[in-house]
């Protein structure tokens, strides 16, 4: 064989096998992606550990009359939350949630009574990805479908497991709990907890 097709030979050889290189470490990319992308949706699914023991415990203690007991319809948070609520529910075992804005647990407490009142969100710009901006003392305000203005202060903020409850349990006193995915790939979970500090009424 003549050196120059030699040459030519090993040329498209080595060419070649750096294709082949190239092309499988696109598709290694690729199920990598697809993993930490299927990864990510299984962490974020994860809400806290909730069971219907403990949601029968959280309706059994929220406050039963025959006066009307006001939804909360917005919330804003220290400054840098600013958004509606939706009422949402805890059934067969899954939280639902609302794609935007803040969701309101409707097994939960209610502002103004005695009790555990559960919101939750997404860790996405239309949600509540900026609760990680909140600090101890900052105010929260919700206000009700009657017009009235609760206000709260942040008293707990902390990044717990998906398996710890102990924040979703029912109360003896009024005490809001917020929380959202944190950490890396939204493994974790953000806790806010405020306590009640004075109503403004709509009379």
């Amino acid at each position: 064989m003549p050196a120059n097709a030699a040459s030519n030979h090993s040329s498209k050889h080595s060419f070649s096998q750096k294709n082949r290189f190239f092309a499988s470490t696109l598709v290694l990319c690729g199920v990598l992606l697809v993993f930490l992308s299927l990864f990510h949706r299984y962490l974020s699914s994860k809400s806290l550990t909730l069971n219907s023991e403990i949601v029968g415990n959280l309706a059994a203690a929220s406050f039963e009359s025959e006066k009307p007991r006001p939804l909360p319809v917005h919330i804003s948070m220290g400054g840098v939350i600013d958004s509606d609520i939706s009422s949402q529910v805890y059934q067969d075992g899954i939280w639902t949630v609302a794609e935007k804005g803040v969701s309101y647990l409707a097994q939960s407490a209610r502002t103004g009574e005695a009790g555990n009142i559960i919101m939750y969100g997404h860790n996405t710009t239309k949600s509540l990805s900026k609760l990680k901006q909140l600090k101890k003392g900052d105010i929260i305000s919700i206000k009700t479908d009657n017009g009235t203005s609760h206000f709260y202060s942040v008293t707990v903020r902390e990044i717990i497991d998906p398996e710890k409850i102990e924040y979703i349990q029912p109360t003896s006193t009024e005490i809001l709990t917020i929380y959202t995915c944190a950490g890396p790939l939204d493994s974790k979970r953000l806790i806010i907890q405020a306590e009640p500090t004075f109503v403004s009424s709509n009379n």
